[in-house]
């Protein structure tokens, strides 16, 4: 395992007692009346698809910051972050697809990321209009809500990684 580069932190979810999110806790729970966790909405798909065709994007799940010094620092970090995020992607995909027949409605939710999200696969980075509409409805939010003092920029907010990643060696 690589250590991570002075200054570089990572934060992983974790529940309110403390321990960290294990999605299969999560998921063992959602089959017994009495678990821990359950669904604030039983049909979660169609109000999520119902969400995205009304507002163009499904919302972010993880955003990833990196502080600006440090990326002064050591500009290629970001570039193997994102590589390395693309990367986890793409075998999160083939493992989805290999055990697309572990069941008979199984093969018809993989079917859903082509036909219903094409253009945020991969669901990371900026190139795709649903992602840079999402980001921009999150300035907006922030700044009606009250936690900043003025909306960024959502076109520019990322003008620092796009410039690193268009001079790639």
């Amino acid at each position: 395992m690589l250590a991570a580069p002075t200054g570089l932190t990572l934060t992983v979810s974790v529940s309110a007692n403390g321990k960290p999110f294990r999605i299969a806790d999560f998921f063992s729970s959602l089959v017994h009346v009495d678990g821990r966790f359950r669904r604030l909405l039983r049909n979660y798909p169609e109000v999520e698809a119902e969400y995205r065709r009304r507002v163009g994007f499904r919302p972010g799940l993880h955003i990833i910051a990196v502080r600006r010094d440090f990326v002064d620092r050591h500009p290629q970090a970001i570039l193997v972050l994102m590589d390395a995020l693309k990367e986890a992607w793409a075998l999160w995909w083939a493992k989805t697809k290999r055990f697309g027949e572990a069941s008979p409605w199984m093969a018809r939710e993989v079917e859903t990321m082509p036909r219903d999200f094409a253009d945020e696969m991969p669901p990371c980075g900026m190139a795709s209009p649903a992602h840079r509409a999402m980001v921009a409805a999150m300035c907006r939010e922030q700044f009606e809500q009250k936690l900043v003092p003025q909306a960024a920029d959502a076109s520019t907010l990322f003008k620092p990684f796009e410039d690193i990643e268009r001079h790639r060696p």
